[in-house]
């Protein structure tokens, strides 16, 4: 946590640097300030978590300079210094939103104290904040555009982005794989929130096709250190990954480039999910770039035969024997015909992506015919399974439309709902597509957007503020653009229509 100093007596400084640096905290002094004044210009440089302020200085006070502060460094604490003589300024400090307030000579026990306190309400503000930054990405994922560029001090308008996708492939069971995924989840989210200062925020979210997938904002000012912590965070999530990859469970990084707008930065992240496929021919396992991804996407039959190999796994892992085999069909000529295939590299990843995800061994030195043959009876293999074996699984499909039913109120997305039942996002993602013709959220929206309909017309002095909020949405800017989107009209206008005719 950066700390920043003002106090006009110098042996006050010293001391007070001194017992800030022989604690065991996660500490580092950004300045010292011998006056109001230089002191405010040190808060906008160093945007500090925690400033020392001393009730009187020359040039500006410590209540003034704490009004100011406010503006220019919202996010600081503030604790006072102050003598005996000086404990009505201190109170009125408080009033002002002053932290805590320490009397000269400051003790390193009551100092000490005082931090570990501020130190965990600063952790618990920071984790507030990137909750909210993290729904607003999601939203902007899901093409709200609520943000609007008068709205300059948004952290995503003045921040740089980059962000990845974390593509999984695996041939554990379904149980097995959520479990394994899981355990990712949390170990990312225990970073994250490691990592949190007011500069950055760092957002995990589950794309609408089930993938994981994380955006890093900093700011601008503080780009150099920011930047550190963002490169730290990248070098973490690497390290985690080769912890958890396996034979049997694989995860691929695929990072963006850095952008200095959302829009750009969005366009790039949906450009990422169309040619995930692609890991396949490049190896998965590993942080691939999406300029490594754009090299590969100048051959079309590069993507398609990508595509298809996900595709084949996917259809083996769910025992549809009649669609693993109408893709090998079509796999069959591209495999032959492809002449990139033969390369060695290329044959690696392939081979390593199959055993990966559908535990199918096939050899680099063979040809594609000897390839083909193994995936055919593999392929019998299912069928066989499929006359011997009845699987029954509960009607996943319909608990998941029952709990949007009767949860829709609150914060709920596909990747709590997977957790719950003990399956992976991508395949419940999958799966009610397949089962419902709509993707996760359409349905959600659509079922909040009908409840908030009723509210406005059963309820006529109803506010859309109230309303908003009861079908699940903190921002009621937010509520509104769903709304106009799936209504066609602003929600007050649909409710005066409303009333309008039922008075007619």
């Amino acid at each position: 946590m950066k700390i920043l100093i003002a106090d006009d007596e110098k042996m006050v400084r010293i001391s007070l640097k001194s017992m800030l640096m022989d604690m065991n905290l996660p500490l580092e002094i950004v300045g010292e300030a011998k006056n109001g004044e230089e002191f405010v210009n040190m808060l906008e440089t160093f945007t500090p978590d925690i400033a020392f302020v001393d009730i009187k200085m020359p040039k500006l006070n410590g209540l003034e300079a704490i009004k100011i502060g406010k503006t220019v460094s919202p996010h600081t604490q503030w604790v006072i210094l102050t003598g005996f003589s000086q404990f009505d300024y201190a109170q009125e400090a408080i009033r002002l939103g002053a932290s805590n307030y320490l009397l000269k000579p400051v003790s390193p026990e009551e100092l000490e104290e005082t931090l570990k306190i501020l130190i965990k309400q600063n952790k618990e503000y920071q984790i507030t904040l990137n909750k909210k930054f993290e729904r607003d990405i999601i939203s902007l994922y899901y093409d709200i555009d609520f943000i609007q560029e008068k709205d300059a001090e948004h952290i995503i308008l003045k921040s740089k982005l980059m962000g990845a996708v974390f593509c999984i492939d695996s041939s554990l069971n379904e149980n097995c794989k959520a479990e394994r995924q899981r355990k990712f989840f949390y170990a990312l989210r225990s970073i994250i929130d490691s990592l949190l200062v007011n500069d950055i925020k760092i957002a995990l979210f589950n794309l609408s096709n089930g993938d994981l997938a994380t955006v890093c904002a900093w700011n601008f000012i503080q780009e150099n250190e920011c930047k550190q912590l963002i490169n730290s965070y990248f070098e973490k999530v690497v390290h985690l990954v080769n912890q958890l990859n396996d034979s049997q469970f694989s995860i691929t990084v695929l990072q963006t480039d850095e952008f200095s707008h959302y829009k750009s930065f969005y366009e790039q992240l949906y450009q990422i999910q169309k040619l995930a496929p692609l890991r396949v021919m490049l190896g998965i396992g590993i942080k691939w770039t999406i300029q490594d991804l754009i090299l590969n996407e100048k051959d079309p039959a590069k993507l398609r035969l990508s595509t298809l190999l996900i595709n084949l796994c996917e259809y083996y892992n769910e025992n549809m024997y009649l669609h693993y085999g109408k893709v090998l069909k079509e796999l069959k000529s591209l495999m032959l015909d492809f002449k990139c295939i033969n390369n060695s590299k290329v044959k690696k990843a392939i081979s390593g992506f199959l055993f990966c995800s559908m535990n199918c061994k096939l050899e680099i030195n063979q040809d594609m015919n000897s390839w083909i043959n193994t995936l055919d009876k593999y392929g019998e293999h299912l069928l066989v399974q499929n006359k011997t074996e009845k699987i029954s699984q509960p009607d996943l499909v319909s608990q998941v439309i029952s709990f949007i039913d009767q949860n829709y109120m609150y914060d709920i997305g596909i990747g709590p709902i997977a957790e719950k039942l003990n399956i992976t996002p991508n395949y419940l993602s999958s799966l009610f597509h397949k089962k419902t013709g709509m993707k996760f959220i359409d349905y959600l929206t659509e079922v909040r957007i009908l409840n908030a309909k009723k509210m406005l017309t059963d309820n006529p002095q109803m506010q859309v503020k109230q309303v908003a909020k009861e079908v699940g949405y903190y921002s009621t800017r937010h509520f509104t653009k769903v709304f106009v989107k799936f209504v066609g009209c602003y929600p007050s206008e649909y409710q005066k229509n409303f009333n309008n005719k039922r008075a007619e």
